[in-house]
């Protein structure tokens, strides 16, 4: 499943063809990836290795895209900051 999320403040007004979902505060895992999305796989099978070797699982993936096709068009450029929330 995926779904684009954004952080907001007041849930109580709804806001049609939206839902609202809590995540609590949790330890994570978290990976920079510089350059093109073609390379994600392979920053996501690092991470999964290290959590393996450290025993612990995954409970829900973060990819923040904080420099991306929008704001830069080389794609050398662009950061992905990839999160593993863990148990």
């Amino acid at each position: 499943d995926m779904v684009a999320a954004f952080p907001v403040s007041d849930t109580t007004k709804p806001v049609k063809g939206a839902s609202f979902i809590h995540i609590d505060a949790s330890k994570a895992v978290m990976a920079v990836q510089k350059g093109g999305y073609s390379k994600s796989m392979e920053v996501h099978m690092a991470i999964n290795k290290y959590l393996a070797a450290k025993g612990k699982t995954q409970s829900l993936v973060v990819e923040e895209y904080a420099v991306g096709p929008h704001e830069e068009p080389d794609s050398n450029k662009w950061v992905t900051n990839i999160y593993y929330l863990v148990k």
